[in-house]
């Protein structure tokens, strides 16, 4: 397996003993009030909470988070001015949550600006401190140019982790003339940042080719995961069950996965789906009129977890052709190989790198193709399925945990810290 790393790597070990402390600029809010934040999302939460912890881990002290509260804007919500506010997360972090006029472009701009203006305060609260960064996740909300002036401004560095960065008009997002300039301004600004922390190769590669970069494409939640017991008894019934859980939404594949599943005869098969999104309805109908699928909502993660272990089969049938599969990686597929069960995916970008020998991998990405797949998976006795699930967890649990991706980022920032 790549280290997936642009960089030099020699005198490490000399700089691991370093503690930096650094200000986090991103959209996190503590879990327990996700239900004042419509736009909140769990897994984007989550991805920076533990990115942070991970961080503590590796001695990095983060001293401020900068947070964007993660509501639509007006119409959608009947709201146009957020003030200052804060928070604080369970293990004690601050979170200072920026203002902002939610309406249209004024939104990003008075963003980018609060954020601006807040950084500048945080550099120089800390101007007596030599080892001091910034890190800013995503490039879209606090913007990108924004941290990365301030970084000047303060003379600090500035890293950029990129999760998503979405194509207007290719699935996501649409492709308004904002959408359109939004995204060039992004793009544009990855060439400043000390180094870049992405997802997906092709987001620096296509963009910032020039600066150090990292990939590291998701983690999972080692306590988590070991809390889930894996039963190495085959079950008692003969039931084949697949399970896709993430946002219901075309660009994910939810309609490529229903027609599929429409055509696997027999009781013997039943679908788990979990989440939510703008094919919601499309899924309650197909549930309704088909006894075998299972729509669940919107669950807990712990529930989520659970319900894994009830599948034979997990799925990621997001398909590879739209030009923002590039630069979004389906991170749900990274927990998926930690439960040791047998993964269906698509070729998007990074897949094959790195996971082609762990997967089962949808060559013909239609409905006809899906279900020929699931039918010679089924085939496969129940013993030999476990046994190569079983396999993939144990290695993810050692190389893809926040302990261990922790580290390789704490390796890639204190060695782009060093250089002059």
């Amino acid at each position: 397996m790549s280290d997936f790393i642009k960089s030099d790597h020699q005198g490490l070990s000399t700089l691991a003993s370093r503690h930096l402390m650094y200000a986090f600029a991103g959209a996190v809010v503590p879990p327990d009030d996700a239900d004042r934040y419509p736009g909140y999302g769990v897994a984007g939460n989550l991805w920076q909470i533990r990115l942070i912890r991970a961080l503590q881990v590796q001695g990095f002290r983060c001293t401020e988070i900068a947070s964007v509260r993660p509501v639509p804007s007006f119409p959608r919500l009947r709201k146009i001015w957020f003030a200052s506010d804060a928070a604080v997360l369970p293990d004690g972090i601050a979170i200072g949550y920026l203002p902002f006029l939610n309406v249209g472009p004024a939104k990003t701009l008075s963003l980018a600006m609060a954020n601006f203006v807040g950084m500048l305060r945080w550099g120089w609260r800390y101007r007596h401190e030599r080892d001091k960064v910034i890190i800013t996740y995503n490039l879209n909300a606090p913007h990108g140019l924004s941290t990365v002036f301030a970084a000047r401004m303060v003379r600090t560095k500035v890293f950029a982790v990129i999760a998503d960065l979405p194509v207007p008009g290719q699935g996501i997002v649409p492709s308004s003339v904002m959408r359109r300039m939004e995204f060039s301004s992004q793009v544009r600004s990855m060439r400043w940042f000390d180094g870049l922390i992405v997802l997906t190769r092709c987001m620096s590669q296509d963009f910032a080719s020039q600066v150090p970069y990292l990939i590291m494409e998701g983690a999972v939640d080692e306590a988590l995961m070991e809390s889930i017991e894996t039963d190495p008894q085959p079950k008692a019934t003969h039931q084949f069950t697949l399970m896709y859980a993430g946002a219901l939404s075309e660009f994910d594949g939810v309609p490529l996965l229903l027609e599929a599943f429409s055509q696997l005869d027999g009781d013997s098969y039943r679908l788990i789906i979990v989440g939510r999104g703008p094919e919601q309805e499309r899924v309650e109908r197909q549930a309704q009129s088909d006894p075998r699928i299972f729509y669940l909502g919107y669950v807990t993660h712990e529930k989520v977890l659970q319900l894994y272990q009830q599948a034979d089969v997990l799925i990621n049938p997001r398909p590879s052709e739209p030009l923002s599969t590039r630069y979004v990686f389906p991170s749900k597929l990274i927990e998926y190989l930690a439960t040791g069960k047998i993964v269906i995916t698509t070729a998007t970008a990074g897949v094959l790198e790195e996971y082609g020998s762990f997967v089962f991998v949808l060559e013909d990405e239609t409905s006809d193709g899906l279900a020929k797949l699931v039918y010679q998976i089924a085939a496969i006795p129940e013993t030999e399925r476990r046994a190569m699930g079983q396999a993939v967890r144990r290695y993810m649990l050692e190389h893809k945990t926040w302990t261990a991706q922790g580290r390789r980022i704490s390796g890639f920032l204190r060695e782009q810290f060093d250089k002059q």
